[in-house]
């Protein structure tokens, strides 16, 4: 009684059925097949189904609210960095009374008495900024607008009678005027703490609810 015989699928060499093939996909192998490496005659696999992830439609990741306010938070640190603001006068003249009713708060020590109170400066500017020419509607500026106007810090009186508070809103609204950008930003987180000339310039229209309501959002930070 002889052993049947079959047929390699790849090398169509025959097979000794006395030793069970090897039964790869339906196919019939021999032990060279299967054991070659370097076969040129593989058996074809099933394709694997890469089609079905690589069409998937890629889902862009959106920031969360937290990680965007704290974003925002680092660049308006950035920006206080840079900002500098300079008042000069003569001893007396309320430099420091001035300073403290444009940001709403005590940030320089005043006195009532003659006596200057202020006699020194913590350190040196490390830079100074000149203005470039710019030019507006035709019109070429050397220098920012300049004020036209006496400011009151503080009430007082003469022998006209007494004088009350006026040109500060028009100070901060003049130097507000003469900034760009960045500096702009930084001015107006200072001045917003100042709630008389927020509240009128509210009713002007000239700055919008909604930006009050972020400004104060940062209001218990010291800017100065």
């Amino acid at each position: 009684m002889t052993s049947q015989q079959f047929k390699c699928t790849i090398c169509t060499k025959d097979i000794d059925c006395s030793v069970k093939p090897k039964v790869i996909e339906n196919n019939i192998c021999c032990s060279d097949c299967i054991k070659s490496p370097n076969s040129n005659n593989k058996i074809p696999l099933k394709p694997q189904n890469t089609a079905a992830s690589s069409n998937k439609p890629h889902r862009e990741e959106k920031p969360d609210v937290h990680s965007i306010i704290a974003e925002a938070d680092n660049i308006f640190h950035d920006l206080r960095k840079d900002m500098n603001i300079v008042v000069c006068g003569p001893p007396r003249a309320g430099k420091s009374t001035l300073i403290n009713d444009i940001c709403g708060r005590e940030v320089c020590r005043t006195g009532a008495g003659l006596a200057s109170i202020t006699y020194n400066y913590d350190k040196l500017l490390p830079r100074y900024i000149t203005d470039l020419p710019r030019e507006d509607n035709g019109v070429k500026f050397c220098a920012n607008i300049g004020l036209t106007i006496a400011i009151n810090s503080q009430r007082f009186k003469t022998d006209d009678g007494e004088k009350s508070v006026s040109g500060v809103n028009e100070l901060i609204n003049g130097v507000m005027e003469s900034l760009v950008d960045e500096k702009l930003v930084e001015w107006l987180l200072v001045v917003l703490e100042n709630k008389g000339f927020l509240d009128k310039h509210l009713k002007l229209g000239r700055i919008g609810r909604f930006t009050s309501r972020n400004f104060r959002r940062m209001k218990n930070k010291s800017f100065i």
